[in-house]
């Protein structure tokens, strides 16, 4: 159900836009197949909620934590911690090299960052910085329900452009900076512009996900952002900037979500 919107739909070359970064996305599904085998998830299906399962596997592969969300659609949440992502289990994990795409832009992120503030920014930086400022600025003084449908719209008008023809490589996580130069790019530079540009405004990262999984109605992997406000949990997508409650996403099997420093995995309910 949508709570709020963002005024009209900017479709990002209505539902073409949307189905084209199927191709990109399809090198997120390979990284994780191993997650979403078919056949594979029909047997984690019957055995997932097996404690002893739960636990062996935890051992077996060094899950520093092992915890389940509440069960079925949040209706209330105070944070990302009682949400039950997109009905999944969930698996508190170390480091992974599943999340080093997204590590490696957070360094990236990091180091221009540096750059900036000494005064030896590259070209690109410095002018998606300058963007950066200017729409963090804008927007530091307003509720955090319309921060969040700014935010979704800002980047919504943006273009979607597969990595392939953006930087000459079949998979890059870009970061907010070069996303802002170039103003295209794929489904995970937009989630990640959103989850960083909301955590400038302030939100905490116990409030927020950025999830990669597989979208049935896309038909492939796809990259979305969870974001708990006043109790409830909302997703951020491509593609129109309609901000629509995570309950009522059915479509949406999730691999993994991360924050900046902690990750999980995710098995779809039975």
């Amino acid at each position: 159900m949508s709570i709020t919107n963002g005024g009209p739909f900017r479709f990002l070359g209505g539902y073409g836009a949307r189905n084209r970064c199927i191709r990109n996305e399809s090198n997120s599904a390979k990284r994780t197949s191993y997650i979403f085998d078919l056949s594979a998830a029909r047997v984690c299906r019957a055995i997932v909620l097996s404690p002893v399962f739960i636990l062996v596997l935890g051992l077996a592969i060094g899950f520093i934590g092992v915890g389940e969300a509440a069960a079925g659609d949040t209706t209330f949440a105070s944070n990302m911690d009682s949400v039950s992502v997109f009905g999944a289990n969930e698996l508190k994990v170390k480091k992974s090299n599943t999340f080093r795409r997204w590590d490696s832009m957070l360094e990236r992120y990091a180091e221009q960052e540096l750059r900036l503030a000494k005064g030896h920014g590259r070209i690109n930086e410095e002018r998606g910085s300058k963007l950066w400022d200017a729409v963090i600025n804008s927007l530091k003084d307003l509720d955090p329900v319309t921060q969040i449908k700014e935010i979704n719209s800002y980047f919504n008008a943006f273009t979607y452009q597969s990595d392939a023809k953006n930087y000459a490589i079949q998979d890059y996580w870009a970061t907010p900076f070069q996303f802002l130069s170039r103003a295209k790019g794929d489904c995970e530079d937009f989630a990640a512009a959103k989850y960083l540009a909301l955590r400038a405004l302030g939100f905490h990262s116990n409030q927020l996900r950025l999830v990669v999984g597989y979208d049935r109605s896309r038909g492939s992997a796809h990259t979305v952002i969870l974001v708990v406000v006043k109790g409830r949990v909302l997703t951020l997508d491509i593609g129109d900037d309609s901000i629509v409650e995570m309950s009522g996403v059915k479509l949406f099997d999730p691999f993994y979500s991360v924050t900046e420093s902690e990750g999980w995995m995710h098995l779809k309910r039975a």
